[in-house]
């Protein structure tokens, strides 16, 4: 099963305290982390991360937590809850070895051949 972008809308805003349980976000809150999503997307898919392998629009339900801690790092300051850089730092680094280790490959534990010259 893949999310899409408004289930990580209204995911972000819930765990942030900013709607309840049976309240529907406000559409400018919504567009608001969906745009954050964006931009976190597009830096978690540029050279030297290169930690995407789903489309923008389907998160799959094996990182949806992950992406919805990453989003709500990046734009809590926007709804009364300001980090320091250097806490906000910390922390993405933390949820960032959560999608590193679900991206990685496990080692086969076959030996590699190799010529040496």
């Amino acid at each position: 099963m893949a999310y899409d972008l408004t289930d990580l809308a209204e995911a972000v805003l819930r765990q942030m305290a900013v709607i309840d349980a049976t309240e529907s976000p406000d559409s400018v809150d919504s567009d608001f982390v969906i745009d954050v999503y964006d931009q976190k997307y597009a830096e978690l898919q540029a050279p030297g991360l290169e930690l995407v392998y789903w489309k923008q629009d389907e998160i799959p339900e094996a990182i949806f937590l992950t992406i919805r801690d990453l989003v709500i790092n990046e734009c809590s300051g926007a709804f009364g809850e300001p980090t320091p850089p250097e806490t906000k730092d910390a922390r993405e680094t933390i949820i960032l070895k959560r999608l590193r280790r679900h991206v990685s490959r496990p080692a086969t534990g076959n030996p590699n051949r190799a010529q040496y010259f």
